[in-house]
């Protein structure tokens, strides 16, 4: 992500090698440059905490070319709570990828270590004050307090994402503030891999609605409540192990069908690629002899901003994230620029300016340090006169 992107404004994630027999010399300079850095080894498709490994640069580590690791550089000054590290867990649905449409749940998981946070030599081993999957801590039997009560959501070793914020207010800090540095780490994620994902799709759907994903995205704060990616989970677990958990994914769920909203396909009607078409970045013009479907632009804008606010006037207790009237800021960033992003920041500016339209659901929070300008980047004009000659020519699909 950062070598696609440079700048502060992409230093969203520590630096993270994936290490394996061709792979070990980055690696193994970046491990030796440093003696008090610590790296945590996460092995690939594993899950609560299993096969986790936490050495230090001045250690004798002995590489292992028949393994495979995700190597993190440890965040070493983690924001804590009466001395102990934690990290979220935040559930965001994406319905579509292109256009690019995602939404944040209002709550989620605090998960605690159940040891306090320590990097000397001795406690660095210590899996209890490093680790924060439930899984892990849960074996800490003298200190791991379970939750009991589904309203007491601000005590023992999970707590919801609102008593976070609950308990952030108390400190005199900004949670609202915090909860949109958050929010621009996930666009800014979803943008960096917009692309590869769009392709994927775009060879494997056969319906524009066919397919939603909702992800568990594990967010860590440091000492000066600056929020880090630390990974993305395609499977986010939906057990209940508590009270809490119970009533946190209940709610995550039914939300989720809620928004998504299954539209309904007439199976009889033939190919479902034609049957909803969806427009490939490239426009072509008419020609008599092709057999690609006639659309005009109107209709699939018209397509696009119906689906954006039907989502909108369904969203319980999520709220969209991107587009927003502040995320033009992001549309540089994407590696294809594609007609619906651009379709969705002009509905958007265009509503901020009409005081009477309301937005069809929860208002906006913004993004922090958004300077909104309603004067498009020399690359969006560019795309923006390419995809308004199409208003007259059929467009190309690839489902």
């Amino acid at each position: 992500m950062q070598r696609k992107f440079t700048g502060a404004f992409y230093q969203i994630i520590p630096e993270t090698f994936v290490t394996g027999a061709k792979e070990c010399k980055p690696f193994m300079a970046a491990l030796a440059s440093s003696s008090k850095a610590l790296w945590i080894l996460k092995p690939p498709n594993q899950c609560c905490g299993r096969g986790i490994k936490i050495i230090s640069g001045g250690s004798d580590y002995t590489y292992e070319p028949d393994k495979r690791y995700v190597a993190q550089r440890y965040i070493m000054s983690p924001y804590l709570i009466n001395g102990f590290k934690f990290d979220m867990r935040l559930y965001v649905l994406v319905t579509s990828f292109d256009p690019l449409r995602v939404y944040l749940f209002d709550n989620g998981l605090v998960r605690f270590c159940t040891h306090k946070y320590s990097t000397s030599t001795k406690d660095v081993a210590n899996r209890f004050g490093h680790l924060t999957n439930y899984s892990v801590n849960k074996k800490n039997k003298a200190a791991f307090q379970s939750n009991q009560d589904a309203a007491a959501d601000g005590e023992g070793s999970k707590w919801s994402y609102q008593a976070l914020q609950a308990y952030f207010e108390t400190q005199g800090l900004d949670p609202t503030a915090i909860h949109l540095d958050i929010a621009a780490l996930i666009v800014k994620t979803l943008v960096c891999v917009e692309s590869p994902l769009v392709a994927s799709l775009n060879k494997q759907a056969k319906h524009v609605n066919a397919c939603f994903e909702l992800f568990g995205f594990d967010v860590l704060l440091d000492a000066n409540l600056r929020p880090w990616l630390l990974e993305v989970n395609v499977f986010p677990s939906m057990s209940s192990s508590s009270p809490m958990d119970k009533r946190i994914k209940s709610i995550l769920v039914c939300d989720t069908f809620q928004l998504v909203g299954v539209a309904a396909v007439d199976m009889g009607a033939g190919d479902l690629k034609k049957s909803t078409p969806k427009p490939r970045r490239s426009v072509k013009p008419n020609r008599q002899d092709s057999t690609e479907s006639s659309v005009t632009a109107e209709d699939i804008e018209t397509q696009w901003i119906q689906a954006l606010e039907d989502e909108a006037s369904r969203l319980g207790h999520f709220e969209r994230i991107f587009p927003t009237p502040d995320t033009i800021k992001f549309l540089d960033f994407f590696e294809i620029p594609r007609p619906g992003n651009l379709v969705y920041a002009k509905h958007l500016q265009m509503k901020t300016t009409t005081p009477n339209q309301l937005d069809g659901g929860r208002p906006s929070k913004g993004m922090p340090n958004a300077a909104v300008s309603a004067k498009p980047t020399t690359r969006q004009r560019s795309f923006s006169r390419k995809f308004s000659h199409a208003k007259t020519a059929s467009l190309s699909y690839n489902e």
